[in-house]
């Protein structure tokens, strides 16, 4: 029998969804208002991966592209974690992303979280590696943290993809829920085209810190850095299936 798992995953996987929001083609990144959506943290049991796998590129991926052909919702991606064992989160992240404030949800599905996409640019594709690292802005940095990651990472990310070590990045915060007792209230994600990118986290760095910020010293930003904000967790996913209405879904087999 496959189980879902409700828990504090959800604001792992919500957390995630916010920071795809900007990365797939049906949300484009001059849009008037954020994108909303709704997640579902999914943890199989022992021995059991592989069928939910496969349950969700057939039986899922049909249903969700009649959904989405239907115009319930914008677009959906299947994620898989890379990181597995019986301590992770989630084994697996289903994300439903719409054009405007989700529907009333059912008993079946509930709003797990609403986040807002701060910036970002690029897509996710087939296959692709999706790092996120969670973090939390020190007391009354909030504002700071994301003038820094606007103004001083998306250059230089954008300057790294221009270079192939990346194909997109995103800033996100947490709308709901709040309060000082959440773990982490904002995420990055760095979508990284293959495994060889993965095992090269800082790659590019040095070039495309002179050429984002030539009048900046890197000793300056990373002190900025640590001022600003600390990050709590790093988790890695893959993109195994995504959804757009009128458009096959494109899929990653193990």
């Amino acid at each position: 029998m496959l189980q879902s798992r409700i828990s504090a995953a959800l604001l792992t996987a919500a957390l995630l969804t916010a920071a795809l929001s900007m990365t797939v083609p049906a949300l484009a990144q001059d849009r008037p208002q954020p994108a909303y959506h709704r997640t579902q943290c999914i943890k199989a049991e022992p021995g059991k991966m592989a069928d939910l796998e496969q349950f969700a590129l057939d039986a899922g991926h049909k249903g969700a592209m009649a959904r989405a052909n239907a115009g319930e919702f914008a677009s959906a991606l299947f994620l898989r974690s890379v990181l597995g064992g019986t301590e992770a989160p989630c084994d697996f992240v289903v994300v439903t992303i719409y054009n405007g404030f989700p529907p009333d949800p059912d008993s079946a599905m509930k709003l797990d979280a609403v986040l807002v996409a701060q910036d970002g640019f690029g897509r996710a594709e087939k296959g692709d590696y999706i790092r996120v690292d969670f973090m939390k802005p020190r007391p009354g940095q909030a504002e700071e943290w994301l003038k820094m990651e606007r103004e001083s990472f998306k250059p230089l990310h954008q300057a790294r993809t221009e270079q192939g070590f990346l194909r997109g990045w995103t800033v996100a915060t947490l709308a709901y829920p709040s309060g000082t007792s959440l773990p982490y209230t904002g995420a990055t994600v760095n979508i990284m085209p293959d495994w060889k990118a993965v095992g090269n986290p800082g790659g590019g760095y040095a070039e495309a810190f002179k050429k984002a910020m030539p009048n900046a010293g890197m000793d300056a930003i990373s002190e900025k850095v640590s001022e600003t904000r600390e990050i709590v967790r790093t988790e890695l996913y893959r993109v195994i299936d995504m959804v757009g209405p009128m458009e096959k879904a494109t899929r990653t087999r193990r």
